[in-house]
């Protein structure tokens, strides 16, 4: 049932029922996001994700800060990348960053089906949204007292959130269904990673970001996942 209302969640909503100021504050939670991968584009894991890039061959969908194009999961992919190279991205509580991933996805599928920045605000809100659920689901240890401070840690960090974060963004813009979203959500558990990995955050590990080129196209083409991932007690225990 947890991975079924999870899925409900993330495609539910309608753009016109959000407040004013979620809709301001994803505004700016967007442009940083974006400033954060700009920024990165020069540096030396920048350059190497632009020479990758170079190698998927041309596309549709653009890699922010360089004018390249390239395919939409590959741009999915390098602009996620980009957001977090600085470490300078939003944080919720102490569970990591998930806007460069809902961003890379929403950004390139909204460029690549020709959407509009309402198209792109509700898939970046709503995917956030469900990085945010999913993590105080798995990491109910972490809270945050009247003064904004954080306690605890999680076993959850960012990129955890950000494959589901990003798969929610995919499957709206996609205009998948409940059931297959799910699938989605079970085919992207397989990039998560546990408490082992987020002690190494501080390390360049970019192979472990190439979660975000898959964020609901197996589910989009019919490939079946396991459909309530969220559902069992292991899975949690894991993470």
């Amino acid at each position: 049932m947890i991975t079924k209302q999870l899925a409900e969640f993330g495609l539910g909503n309608r753009y016109e029922d959000f407040p004013p100021s979620l809709v301001e504050a994803a505004k700016y939670l967007l442009l940083d996001t974006v400033g954060c991968a700009i920024g990165a584009v020069d540096t030396p894991p920048g350059e190497a994700l632009r020479r990758i890039v170079r190698q998927s061959g041309p596309g549709v969908a653009t890699v922010l800060g360089t004018g390249q194009k390239t395919s939409v999961s590959m741009a999915a992919w390098a602009n996620g990348r980009l957001g977090n190279v600085l470490d300078m991205d939003e944080c919720y509580k102490v569970q990591g960053h998930h806007a460069q991933a809902t961003l890379g996805a929403a950004l390139a599928l909204c460029e690549e089906q020709g959407r509009t920045g309402r198209d792109l605000l509700g898939a970046f809100i709503m995917g956030f949204e469900v990085g945010v659920r999913l993590g105080n689901y798995l990491s109910p240890r972490v809270t945050v007292d009247e003064k904004g401070r954080t306690r605890g840690w999680t076993g959850l960090v960012g990129p955890g959130q950000g494959v589901h974060a990003a798969c929610a963004a995919a499957a709206r813009l996609n205009g998948l269904s409940t059931e297959p979203l799910a699938d989605a959500f079970g085919n992207c558990a397989q990039y998560m990673v546990g408490r082992d990995w987020s002690r190494q955050w501080g390390r360049d590990t970019m192979l472990g970001t190439l979660k975000y080129a898959d964020t609901g196209w197996n589910a989009r083409e019919g490939v079946r996942g396991i459909r309530d991932i969220f559902d069992s007690n292991s899975y949690g225990q894991v993470f």
